[in-house]
Formats: C-alpha cells, structure tokens, sequence
C-alpha cells in the first residue's frame, strides 16, 4: 500500500507537462491529464524544486477520482473508501479531495494496516459512555492520524435482572441499586465491581 503521510507530499496538475518547477516537498505528484500517478524526485534547494526523475506508479483506468470530499487527515476512512472501489476492480489508486482543496490517495489499499481496537463497556447507560467518547473523538478528527479502528464490544446490564438482583447505583436505570435501596435478600446478586460488592 502507497500511502502518503501527509497530503503536503502530494502534487497535482491539470496537464502531462516535463520540466516544470515542483514544491520542495512533493513527493507524488498527480497528472489529471492520463491521469497519472508518479513518484517525483527533486533536486535544488529552495521552496521551488527542479524535477530529476518522475517514476510512473499508476495510470489511466488505475486511477479513480472519488467524487465526494472527504477529510483528508482520516487515513482509516480513506482506506475503507479506497478498499471498496478497489474490490469492485474499478481502480487500484484512489485519489481523495478535502474541502481545505488538499488532495491526497491511496494505492492498492490494505485495510489490514488499520490497527482494531476492542473495547469493552457495558450498557445501560444507552449509548455506552466510553465507547461515545470515542466515536466523538473520531467525528472531530482527533484520531484521524493514527490508523485504528475501534470495535465496541457491549456488554448489556439487564441481562443480568433478576429479583434478588442489585446494580451500583440508580444512575443506570436498571433497577434496585445499592446507592438507594435496601438490600432485602439473603443472598443478594451485586452487578458491579468488587467495591460494589464491599458496600
């Protein structure tokens, strides 16, 4: 998988043109013309940088543009976008746009190099408190670099109810809970920590 880290190493242009000025730090450069995907090496010093060699990666029906825009710095949702239109035999390099106009891609995806995550949390309460942090943190973009995917693994409380049943506290809304309620039975249930069970 070609994966640029950063979309500052991505070039692009509207025509197949040798011999032109680059920015220094183009690494990829992308050719709407073809289109074409090259690899750019550079030489000089300076902002604006002289092109010593452009190795061709991929081109022509290789190459889709995907027609929405996306947000560029969430390198996991690229390579989900990128991975389905290339299981579809559509193309093999996906080139994303972000509403910022920075343009990025992805060559032949692999959605193995996504690091998943479990994580474990209990419910009530509806959504499960850690698990929407997370989600909340994914929809601002604060993870975007990092390449995971977390996998909610959701354990649900009243599974547990039965009458001799007691919850920590009434904040869940499951029912008898320590914090509120008497303890009646003789050998009560406690859903909880080992602090729940030590009140």
């Amino acid at each position: 998988m070609i994966f640029p880290d950063n979309y500052k190493f991505v070039g692009i242009k509207d025509r197949e043109e040798r011999g032109g000025p680059i920015y220094f730090s183009t690494q990829y450069l992308i050719s709407r013309d073809g289109p074409s995907l090259y690899a750019v090496k550079s030489i000089g010093e300076g902002f604006m940088r002289e092109v010593q060699d452009l190795e061709l990666i991929a081109s022509g029906q290789e190459i889709a543009f995907y027609p929405e825009r996306v947000d560029t710095r969430n390198r996991t949702l690229l390579i989900d976008l990128a991975y389905e239109i290339s299981r579809e035999g559509r193309a093999n390099t996906v080139v994303f746009q972000g509403p910022d106009e920075h343009i990025t891609f992805v060559k032949d995806p692999d959605p193995g190099q996504v690091l998943k995550i479990e994580v474990m949390d209990v419910s009530p309460p509806d959504p499960p408190w850690l698990i929407c942090t997370l989600q909340g943190l994914e929809d601002c973009g604060v993870l975007g670099d990092l390449m995971v995917r977390f996998v909610p693994r959701i354990l649900n409380l009243e599974r547990f109810y039965c009458p001799s049943v007691y919850y920590p506290c009434r904040a869940g809304g499951l029912g008898r809970s320590l914090d509120c309620d008497p303890v009646v039975h003789e050998r009560p249930r406690i859903v909880g920590c080992e602090v729940s069970r030590e009140i």
